[in-house]
């Protein structure tokens, strides 16, 4: 899956399932920072976007060529 479209999955999104407070607590960064990463902000901290991804149980690949940035869940 690519980068712009982990914060654009279709269904209901973080803020309105209630689990933003949860999610930003576990992974130490603010709600705004999850409403902007889920809403495709183009700028967005790396070490709290992996921090968010680590609570989620995926991990961010970078790759060469046009594959460019993937967002895959952990291996087991």
């Amino acid at each position: 899956m690519s980068a712009a479209a982990a914060g654009q999955r279709p269904g209901k999104s973080i803020q309105s399932r209630g689990c933003a407070p949860q999610l930003a607590l576990l992974s130490g960064c603010g709600t705004a920072f999850l409403y902007d990463l889920e809403n495709g902000k183009r700028s967005v901290r790396l070490d709290k976007l992996v921090d968010v991804l680590q609570v989620l149980g995926l991990e961010l690949q970078l790759r060469p060529g046009k594959a460019g940035l993937t967002v895959e869940p952990l291996p087991t």
